[in-house]
């Protein structure tokens, strides 16, 4: 059986390559994390539009956390330039093909501790059939 080609590895590893920044999607961050750079969580938010044989819209929620403010400010726009004018139409190596993307754009987000700045986007995938 061919493995599942999850949405949210393929989009963070891609991110992660595109723009250099560190891109982390397991759904817990990494003990003792500092955030002296940048640093992405993106995470696959709840929705209805599944249909994993050849299509998938999957709603992406990322947020970007930083000890200073403009670390997180240019981290998350350039998270968001790579989501909306690179993603749309391209094809990875496995034969999905990203038809769009809809975006809310970085914003603030309170935390006590750090800097945060947290986007959505929505990717329309088509898959191999």
């Amino acid at each position: 059986m061919a493995e599942y080609a999850d949405p949210e590895l393929i989009i963070s590893e891609w991110l992660a390559t595109v723009t250099g920044l560190k891109i982390w999607c397991d759904p817990n961050l990494p003990p003792n994390l500092r955030f002296t750079a940048a640093f992405n969580h993106l995470q696959r938010a709840p929705g209805t539009d599944d249909l994993a044989v050849s299509l998938d819209e999957p709603l992406f929620d990322v947020d970007t956390y930083a000890a200073e403010a403009a670390h997180a400010r240019n981290a998350a726009h350039t998270i968001w330039q790579a989501m909306t004018f690179l993603l749309p139409r391209h094809t990875f190596a496995n034969g999905i093909f990203v038809k769009r993307v809809k975006a809310s754009p970085p914003c603030w987000s309170p935390d006590p501790t750090v800097y945060r700045r947290t986007a959505s986007y929505r990717v329309l995938l088509h898959g191999v059939i």
